[in-house]
């Protein structure tokens, strides 16, 4: 399911909450929220939902713990597979938080929104976390600066981008993936059998601050920033182990250690990818699955590697819009663009806008 929920630039006390009201209605209920601050005659939901229960809140009683000008709100999310062998029961979840000091943003977290990642819910969107520096920082309180944003919701993936008003030259876009990794029948059904925290689930975000639609432009000083996540592994010798993940700019995909990779997503964020010509002179875009790659910095490290379920790469630039449609076949693909910089020695380079793809209707798990 694809969700496009446009602002209407609410600025008034409050905006926080109904602003968390809006996410609420959207990913739970699959509907638009029809108060301020949303422009609910410029919102959409197309596609098919995610299977039932899939999606719950946390409690109850979020949103509404906030004050005039913060508030927060979180889900719970079955892995795709969840039940596919007895007792096989694993959950994730998001963390939504919105105030003045780091701005919006959103953390996975494990079932019992514990280990909230990257960094903390005190930290901006990527996790950079020192507020003398607004590395990352995704606007202030109301919601007079949100243009748009953008959510999948489907049975193996969340996505949320965000994207500022402004310029083409001057908007902000933050996106947020938290996808399931293919399920392993042998290692999963183990792993979660010895803590129930464990959920083989993994997120990346991003933050694009300044020249996000302009190619072969860099972003504004230090605000091109990109990390991976994932809140509980199991190391390789069956250890349970909390990430400490935080934006420290190495997920990127550039720098390495004496032990190991960082913790990336494979294409390499850096990596470009571009389209292909075809038949009869006409250009096709690729959809490239995206892997997650643990790193293995040390013997304590995650070693779980698999493919993040429906969730792809494609033709890089700027000629994409977030809400765009390709096909392939019958099945639509939503675009995310303009997501960070790809094709640069370095993150603070110049590049060209990474596209992400997914597909618009909900995808079931299906028993092999």
């Amino acid at each position: 399911m694809y969700i496009k929920l446009k602002s209407n630039g609410f600025a008034s006390s409050y905006a926080e909450r109904y602003g968390m009201y809006a996410f609420q209605q959207a990913i739970i209920n699959g509907s638009i929220y029809g108060g301020n601050p949303i422009n609910s005659a410029l919102s959409a939901v197309v596609g098919t939902g995610p299977s039932s229960s899939v999606y719950t809140d946390y409690t109850t009683s979020w949103p509404g713990a906030g004050g005039t000008s913060d508030d927060y709100w979180g889900f719970v999310k079955r892995y795709y597979a969840y039940g596919a062998a007895s007792s096989f029961t694993p959950r994730t979840g998001a963390y939504f938080y919105h105030d003045g000091t780091f701005g919006l943003r959103v953390k996975q977290v494990s079932n019992n929104f514990g280990n909230p990642g990257p960094n903390s819910t005190s930290s901006y969107w990527t996790g950079y976390s020192n507020t003398s520096y607004s590395y990352g920082k995704l606007g202030t309180t109301r919601w007079n600066w949100i243009d748009e944003v953008h959510m999948i919701v489907n049975d193996t993936t969340f996505a949320m981008q965000v994207i500022t008003t402004g310029t083409d030259s001057s908007r902000s876009v933050a996106t947020m993936v938290l996808s399931d990794i293919e399920y392993n029948a042998s290692i999963d059904t183990h792993s979660y059998a010895g803590n129930a925290f464990y959920c083989p689930s993994v997120c990346f975000h991003s933050f694009l601050g300044g020249n996000p639609y302009i190619d072969n432009q860099a972003s504004y000083t230090d605000q091109h920033r990109f990390t991976v996540y994932r809140p509980q592994y199991v190391d390789r010798g069956g250890t349970y182990r909390n990430s400490g993940y935080q934006d420290t700019g190495l997920q990127w995909g550039y720098v390495t250690t004496s032990s190991g990779a960082y913790a990336k997503i494979y294409p390499e964020a850096r990596s470009r990818v571009g389209s292909m010509q075809v038949a009869n002179g006409e250009t096709t875009h690729q959809l490239i699955p995206i892997y997650y790659d643990p790193g293995m910095r040390s013997e304590t490290a995650d070693t779980r590697y698999g493919r993040l379920m429906n969730t792809y790469r494609t033709t890089e630039g700027s000629s994409f819009r977030t809400g765009d449609v390709i096909t392939d076949g019958t099945t639509r693909y939503r675009i995310f663009a303009n997501c960070w910089k790809t094709g640069g020695a370095n993150i603070c380079d110049i590049g060209y806008s990474a596209t992400l793809a997914f597909p618009e209707d909900n995808v079931p798990y299906v028993a092999p």
